[in-house]
């Protein structure tokens, strides 16, 4: 098989466009000989073109299943990877969440003690006022 008849093979057959003729040509003569391609092709003997084709759609269908199966464990690997992300962002989120409740409880918590503070420090003046009008009072 000549560099041309290969290029002719591989604008009829979608499953030759794959091939690339340097590698196939192991030896480097520029013809495919049955045993270079037997030995690409993983073939135990070639006796026409048909079996050719048929064999070639063979191993480019293979490569094809062997390509699928890469591209669905990268996709599987990509959607467990983004499910974690997801995971943590969310996770992290409701970390987020939570403490800023707690936060404003925190606060409230706070702002609820300096009230009673306060009024407790105006009763206490208002209580020494009233003494201190009681004194006057009975010094009167």
């Amino acid at each position: 098989l000549s560099r041309d008849e290969l290029t002719k093979l591989q604008e009829g057959t979608s499953e030759l466009q794959m091939l690339d003729f340097d590698k196939l040509d192991a030896d480097g003569d520029g013809v495919i000989s049955k045993t270079e391609l037997r030995n690409a092709l993983d073939w135990d003997l070639i006796t026409d073109g048909q079996e050719v084709e048929d064999a070639i759609g063979q191993k480019a269908a293979q490569e094809r299943r062997n390509t699928t199966q890469e591209a669905s464990k990268v996709n599987s690997d990509v959607g467990k990877a983004s499910r974690e992300m997801f995971e943590t962002s969310t996770a992290r989120q409701r970390r987020e969440k939570r403490n800023a409740r707690r936060n404003k409880k925190g606060a409230a918590a706070e702002d609820e003690a300096a009230e009673e503070e306060d009024t407790s420090q105006k009763a206490a003046e208002e209580e020494d006022q009233a003494r201190k009008k009681a004194a006057e009072e009975e010094e009167a």
